[in-house]
């Protein structure tokens, strides 16, 4: 494995646009407080279906809000699998609320 230059990191840390540099730093605190993408290794990888039962929502719920679009990995070509960590993070982020208020404002001109 090639180990970075802590040196070159931190200059290009610090070259980088503030919502980058903002979003980096904030995943490499959530690393080293051990909640970050390290220990999603241990999560169990589960389907779009399984996950929705996780978290007690319905599969239809979760694609409206984005989840397929925005999580999930696939391997080999094969389907996406998703942690329920990853799905918890992405429903809490703004991109998610942005889902949200576009769904319920939808919703709204039905009831119209």
């Amino acid at each position: 494995m090639n180990t970075p230059n802590i040196e070159e990191t931190m200059r290009n840390l610090f070259a980088a646009a503030p919502d980058l540099r903002e979003a980096a730093l904030e995943a490499a605190d959530a690393v080293l407080r051990g909640s970050g993408q390290a220990n999603q290794a241990s999560s169990p990888r589960m389907s779009f279906q399984e996950v929705a039962r996780a978290l007690g929502k319905t599969a239809p719920t979760l694609h409206r809000l984005g989840v397929n679009q925005n999580c999930g990995m696939a391997f080999a070509g094969g389907r996406k699998t998703y942690t329920v960590g990853e799905v918890e993070a992405y429903l809490a982020s703004p991109e998610a609320m942005r889902h949200r208020a576009a769904w319920r404002a939808q919703r709204k001109t039905w009831k119209s």
